[in-house]
């Protein structure tokens, strides 16, 4: 029996397992925020050891720990698998027990099934089915389970300061078994106009900062019917949407503050530095029209979540894509990831060829009575294994 065929029996021996340890991993609430990965890593590390992985727990935030299984032989190539151990709270409208990992017509249902305790398990199985089989590979295995991707991304970024490197990785968001060679960027952003309180009898004293904002609210509404001509092949359009607003103090006073988020979304190409230029271009004309219009401009987030792209004939590209053929006897999908993950920080920050790739879909991510399927799930593992053997062939 060639190895390849003994590691994908180990995978199907091990499917019991395989769907037990989900359901483990998706008991334990590693909810962020407030950040509980720390309730979570003790199992990874543990398992890690068991199955003959050298291991590493590496806090990211106090009491937050990233956990890394390295799996070396030779000196050689270094792939990367990266997964997350927090997930977003449940939220409401699930009719099963979020963190109870039940199983029902061949799904796994909780929190994290899908995003992305699914991805993780199989990581930890597929590299067991390496170990047991005593694959013979040349170079190293780099399996991260990290804390705080839900939030801001700490777990990840604090790899990269710490001088981890690798010539290939693979993110395992929900992907629908899909190559994922690009996803949008993210650029939070808050608008604050100022205003000027007075009785709301004698409006004429004050300056309305609600009234201000409404301004920008529609200039920003007719620029986004812009970004529409914008076109990237497996992304779409980039996209603006107003998700937060805020403003005054109290019913009878004119209100001297109002603030908005908007959520900017961006396709390869667009940066923070370019969209800051956008919007004061859309700012700009509203400020000389009206001499009253004083406007802040805040970013969400300490660094900006960049656009992913990886080429489609990068080499894990084409590895994955003989796994997936050899495993779903089919040829792969190559696609864009609607949102943005860890793979921005590995590919843009790293310079790793970086792809996403995992079971489950992103629809399921966030929303209620999440779960991944056991075939996908099987499924995965099994592609994962195969592009370990390939990647860190002899």
């Amino acid at each position: 029996m060639d190895i390849e065929n003994k590691v994908i029996e180990l995978i199907e021996e091990g499917k019991n397992e395989t769907v037990e340890l989900l359901q483990e991993f998706i008991r334990i609430p590693s909810v962020n925020p407030p950040g509980e990965e720390g309730k979570l890593a003790p199992l990874v590390a543990d398992f890690m050891e068991k199955i003959g992985l050298n291991v590493e727990i590496e806090e990211a935030l106090p009491n937050r720990p990233n956990v890394i299984g390295s799996l070396e032989r030779r000196r050689g190539p270094i792939l990367l698998w990266n997964g997350h151990m927090d997930v977003v709270p449940p939220g409401g409208g699930w009719t099963v027990d979020p963190f109870s990992g039940e199983v029902q017509n061949g799904k796994i249902y909780g929190r994290g099934a899908a995003d992305m305790k699914g991805a993780l398990v199989a990581m930890l199985m597929a590299a067991k089915a390496l170990t047991d089989s005593r694959a013979k590979m040349q170079g190293k295995l780099l399996l991260t389970a990290v804390s705080d991707e839900e939030a801001m991304a700490t777990g990840t970024r604090n790899l990269m300061e710490r001088g981890y490197a690798a010539d290939m990785a693979i993110v395992g968001e929900p992907s629908n078994l899909e190559i994922c060679i690009s996803h949008k960027g993210g650029f939070g952003t808050y608008l604050a106009t100022k205003g000027r309180t007075a009785h709301a009898s004698r409006p004429e004293e004050g300056v309305n900062a609600i009234t201000k904002m409404m301004k920008i609210v529609l200039a920003l509404e007719n620029f986004k019917v812009g970004l529409s001509k914008k076109k990237h092949p497996l992304l779409g359009h980039p996209t603006l949407s107003i998700n937060l607003i805020e403003g005054g103090i109290k019913e009878n006073m004119v209100p001297d503050f109002c603030k908005i988020y908007i959520d900017r979304r961006s396709i390869p190409g667009e940066t923070q530095e370019s969209w800051l230029r956008e919007l004061n271009g859309v700012l700009g004309p509203l400020k000389e029209g009206d001499r009253e219009l004083e406007v802040n401009i805040s970013f969400r987030y300490p660094f900006a979540c960049l656009p992913m792209e990886t080429p489609k004939n990068e080499k894990i590209v084409l590895i994955l894509k003989n796994a997936v053929r050899r495993v779903l006897g089919r040829e792969a999908v190559i696609s864009g990831f609607g949102a943005f993950s860890d793979a921005s920080f590995l590919r843009n920050d790293a310079k790793i060829p970086t792809v996403i790739f995992g079971p489950g879909r992103l629809s399921q991510a966030h929303a209620p009575d999440e779960y991944v399927e056991i075939e996908q799930l099987m499924s995965a593992t099994k592609i994962y294994a195969l592009t370990a053997l390939e990647a860190l062939r002899p």
